[in-house]
């Protein structure tokens, strides 16, 4: 199996789109992945005695739900005060 030039500029501009499409989904999923590996990276013994360990993962939880809620509301509508709803949910 071989990835030829024309196929990779396909993949990454399939990428862009969907990018362009779900940008507040996207940066939902991006953070939430790195706060998850940093939490995964901390050892079992030593997370309790950690000030900020709880808060990053209510964070991470809250927005692991943010992105299925960004996905939702942009397939329901392209209305920008439909997004401002959704953060409002999500603070709340």
């Amino acid at each position: 199996m071989s990835l030829n030039l024309s196929t990779m500029e396909r993949v990454a501009g399939r990428l862009l789109d969907t990018l362009k499409r779900f940008p507040l989904a996207a940066l939902m999923a991006l953070l939430c992945t790195i706060i998850l590996i940093v939490l995964s990276d901390i050892e079992y013994n030593i997370q309790e005695t950690l000030p900020h360990y709880n808060m990053a993962s209510k964070v991470a939880y809250v927005m692991s739900i943010g992105f299925f809620l960004f996905v939702a509301l942009r397939l329901i509508s392209k209305n920008i005060m439909l997004t401002l709803l959704g953060i409002i949910l999500l603070i709340g």
